[in-house]
């Protein structure tokens, strides 16, 4: 895998000529004024532009790259190639047509059709039905299209934003020891109890998409604690002059009602549409039932079925952590068929648990009870 991925990162590297042309890092401020001509229409892909920059401060091995058609951004038309536990390809554009953004990506070298995983992530509804023909025509198989609402919230007014909190709980932000890398490159805050073993019980992180990974633990569903981290992190991201953006999938009603109450406004409906991971035959497949202490995966307990979701999707309760790495892809098999689904989440949720979505068409509701049928699938992933 790595060494594809190298590959892939001389391929970008190398074509001439290509109609996509990175944009200079002294130019990207030319291309966010553009952008901002468009907000809140471009809230996402603009704030996912700074997060990413903000990331290769912290890290420059960052794998971000952003490029505009024949070198010009006029049109605000954009296409960001992210690395990052992920093959991503974020982009935008103002141009009416929504034609310059298709030709574009039609006639590229840069993007790796193939690659499993590929992904475009919060494509807005402007320009969905062009960028769906385009990887129609480009991808073999399955698309997976995961519909959401995008909302947003201006800087100056979630910085006017006071959090409070009752005497038995506190909020602060994560540190490595709650979650993994992703907390050493983003903006994150968890909810704690007084009395507690220093676990968050509550807690999300800006990810570069918006804020994302909101949980809390289910012996403290109901008591609020969600909206009090969410006007916390609004606050926090206001001060540091980002708008707040996110975005939410349909069906999940509990969601979309917080933020309604909290006072964000609907921006528009996007899709993330994906290239999911299928294996017929994986190189390794290590059932519950065989880890044991020489592997260095994760050993897993019940998974419980999350409600207000339009997919089956699970939240597995992890036990005997040995390594930091999360693996992508989650098998289940149901009378001798193997079923595969995404990891949603890149980091482990406080250490406790670790999401698994699977699409709608690919995993029966009777794998969602089933413990003792599901493992984790380690091969070539690129």
């Amino acid at each position: 895998m790595e060494q594809n991925r190298m590959e892939g990162d001389i391929l970008q590297q190398q074509v001439e000529g290509d109609i996509l042309q990175q944009v200079d890092r002294d130019d990207i401020t030319n291309v966010l004024d553009v952008l901002k001509t468009d907000l809140p229409q471009s809230v996402t892909i603009y704030n996912f532009i700074k997060v990413h920059l903000d990331w290769k401060e912290k890290n420059p091995e960052s794998d971000f790259k952003l490029y505009c058609p024949n070198g010009s951004w006029k049109n605000g038309t954009v296409v960001c190639i992210v690395e990052c536990g992920w093959y991503g390809i974020a982009v935008h554009t103002l141009e009416p047509s929504c034609q310059e953004l298709a030709n574009a990506l039609t006639h590229t070298q840069l993007i790796q059709w193939g690659r499993k995983g590929l992904c475009f992530p919060f494509v807005h509804e402007r320009f969905y039905t062009a960028v769906k023909k385009v990887l129609t025509s480009k991808v073999e198989g399955e698309i997976v299209s995961t519909h959401n609402t995008t909302y947003w919230m201006h800087q100056d007014r979630a910085a006017e934003l006071q959090a409070t909190w009752p005497g038995e709980v506190y909020v602060s932000p994560l540190d490595i020891s709650h979650a993994a890398i992703l907390i050493e490159l983003s903006y994150s805050a968890g909810l704690f109890l007084n009395n507690g073993d220093g676990k968050p019980v509550c807690w999300a992180l800006q990810a570069d998409y918006g804020i994302g990974m909101l949980h809390t633990t289910d012996p403290h569903l109901r008591k609020g604690y969600a909206r009090i981290l969410m006007k916390y992190m609004f606050n926090m991201l206001g001060k540091r002059g980002l708008a707040v953006n996110l975005c939410v999938v349909d069906g999940n009603l509990p969601s979309h009602r917080l933020f309604h109450s909290l006072g964000c406004e609907e921006v528009c409906k996007c899709v993330f549409l994906t290239r999911p991971y299928h294996h017929s035959s994986p190189s390794r497949k290590i059932s519950i039932e065989r880890l044991d202490k020489r592997e260095s995966l994760y050993a897993l307990q019940q998974p419980i079925k999350r409600q207000g979701l339009n997919m089956p999707h699970i939240v597995f309760q992890l036990r005997h952590v040995r390594t930091t790495r999360i693996y992508d892809v989650v098998g289940a098999e149901t009378e001798g068929s193997p079923q595969w689904g995404m990891v949603w989440d890149h980091i482990l949720l406080g250490r406790d648990e670790l999401g698994v979505r699977f699409s709608r068409q690919n995993l029966p509701a009777s794998c969602l009870h089933q413990s003792g049928k599901f493992c984790f699938v380690e091969d070539e992933l690129s």
